[in-house]
């Protein structure tokens, strides 16, 4: 979610709260070591925007940890 939100923000320059979020676990986290999110836009609409997300442990991006889906509200604002 905070990935995704991320990116959210950074293509539209607006906070974009989750509306819509489904994760997918395929596999257990390790108890150590670092976790990287890697997420995208796939979509952008003038209300809505849609991302994904994969997190995998560092070194091993090949093993994937978690997939993500989400829907996101663009902010109607006067200069957005």
């Amino acid at each position: 979610d905070t990935a995704m939100g991320i990116v959210g923000y950074a293509a539209t320059g607006q906070m974009t709260p989750t509306m819509s979020l489904t994760t997918s676990f395929l596999r257990p986290a390790p108890g150590e070591g670092t976790l990287i999110a890697r997420a995208k836009v796939t979509r952008a609409g003038r209300t809505s925007l849609y991302a994904s997300a994969e997190m995998w442990e560092e070194g091993a991006p090949d093993r994937i940890i978690a997939t993500a889906q989400g829907v996101f509200h663009r902010s109607q604002t006067e200069n957005g």
